[in-house]
């Protein structure tokens, strides 16, 4: 077991693992969980026209459409340094799975990106799109993940 001071000490070993803490002196896995009690937390990349990263979200469905949870990014990828953000969305049903309309995910830097997600079994994906505070598109791309077991 690693021993630590604080959260930024434990390294991510495995993203499906969840973002590590540290509790007592040791770091310690962070798993998410929904209600439903399948897994919260799906795990995958985001390519732009600068750079790719790898991307984390922690996200349920609850009450049928509703969608929420957190977005986080591990690299430079503009605006990803900013940390990580609450998302929201509405999940809408067709006959291939499902279609998730994220609200835009707005930074501590003021820089926001809208995504969008088809959702087929275990892995979803989609574009995006970011802009700076001024509107103007600062990147953009496709992402996609895959839920962790």
């Amino acid at each position: 077991m690693l021993q630590c001071f604080s959260d930024t000490d434990c390294p991510v070993a495995n993203l499906c693992d969840g973002s590590p803490r540290c509790h007592r002196g040791v770091c310690v896995a962070r798993t998410a969980f929904c209600p439903d009690g399948t897994s919260a937390l799906w795990v995958g990349a985001a390519s732009g026209l600068t750079a790719s990263a790898d991307i984390v979200l922690r996200i349920c469905v609850a009450d049928g459409f509703v969608v929420s949870g957190t977005f986080g990014c591990v690299s430079d990828f503009f605006p990803c340094f900013a940390g990580e953000s609450r998302i929201f969305g509405t999940a809408f049903f067709n006959i291939d799975g499902f279609t998730i309309a994220f609200d835009p995910v707005i930074f501590a830097t003021g820089d926001a990106c809208s995504f969008d997600a088809q959702v087929v079994g275990l892995t979803m994906g989609g574009d995006f799109v970011c802009v700076d505070p001024f509107g103007f598109i600062v990147n953009s791309g496709a992402w996609n993940a895959t839920r962790c077991p």
